[in-house]
């Protein structure tokens, strides 16, 4: 499959789409019943000069196969600790094919062009994605579906 990533704000057409992935993967937060706005927050980050920006995988005909973002804050983030990546999401018929991980990649490169010099995430689905790239395991968080790890890179010097 191929596919290359992009600054949100270079694919604003994906924005509905994203909508719908947000909703149908996030729901106890961004359905009906819960306290979210996902169009707010996507569209608060369609911008690529300043946190929060959105990255998006797109394939030729501009379907979004994945994407994740870089914020200030995060679940279980606390005071000192920033960026965070956050609200990755790949959709189920796109999973499995090195998209997420290329997106986090992509994040990881966006935080230290910005002159992060670390980063964070939590996680309940990337664990071994996170492990594999060298993140640290800091502590246990229980954000809307149970349990998840806080994790932190730090970037080399």
């Amino acid at each position: 499959m191929k596919y290359h990533i992009v600054h949100l704000e270079k694919v604003p057409e994906v924005i509905p789409e994203l909508i719908e992935y947000f909703t149908n993967e996030w729901d106890p937060y961004y359905g009906a019943k819960g306290p979210g706005d996902a169009a707010l927050d996507i569209k608060t980050c369609c911008q690529s000069d300043g946190l929060p920006i959105a990255l998006v995988a797109v394939d030729h005909k501009r379907t979004a196969l994945g994407t994740g973002a870089l914020k200030m804050h995060s679940l279980g983030s606390r005071t000192g600790e920033q960026p965070w990546i956050c609200a990755l999401l790949v959709p189920q018929p796109f999973r499995k094919k090195g998209i997420g991980e290329a997106i986090i990649n992509a994040l990881e490169r966006e935080a230290e062009r910005m002159g992060y010099t670390e980063i964070y995430s939590t996680t309940n689905s990337a664990n071994s994605i996170l492990l594999k790239r060298g993140w640290q395991a800091l502590r246990q968080v229980e954000p809307l579906h149970g349990q998840a790890t806080v994790y932190r890179l730090e970037f080399q010097k």
